[in-house]
């Protein structure tokens, strides 16, 4: 079957989309100056494709402290599923940790991958299973 069809490119995995997103971090009383986004669309080192979409916002309220959304294929996840990153086993909060975005800062970060085959390392589906590109992202 593989041999006579197309490969599912990135585009037809959907996105949550820069305006929507825009609109949510708005409603949380974010400074909108400081909103960034970025979407990354590509095909993983064993075909299939994945987007990424990551967006952040520095909040009004300094004492509010760091709020992070995460979502896997359009579920949010009650923990961070980015616990052990790639071969490296660092944790998105240590990759946040060095880039001065702990857990006390007043900053709003969404993360969310859309991808076809979701692996998970635990049964209780709370840690995603990731690839990381040569570049570390």
């Amino acid at each position: 079957m593989r041999a006579q069809s197309k490969p599912v490119q990135p585009a037809g995995l959907g996105v949550i989309g820069r305006d929507h997103i825009a609109a949510k971090f708005a409603a949380l009383d974010v400074e909108m100056d400081s909103f960034q986004y970025k979407k990354t669309a590509a095909l993983t080192s064993t075909g299939l494709p994945q987007v990424t979409e990551v967006a952040f916002a520095a909040h009004d309220d300094v004492d509010a402290g760091r709020r992070f959304v995460c979502g896997i294929n359009w579920s949010a996840a009650w923990v961070n599923p980015f616990r052990r990153l790639g071969a490296y086993g660092r944790s998105l909060d240590s990759w946040l940790a060095e880039r001065w975005a702990e857990s006390d800062e007043p900053i709003v970060l969404l993360v969310h991958v859309a991808h076809p085959r979701v692996e998970y390392t635990d049964r209780g589906k709370s840690t995603v299973k990731t690839e990381l590109q040569s570049d570390g992202c």
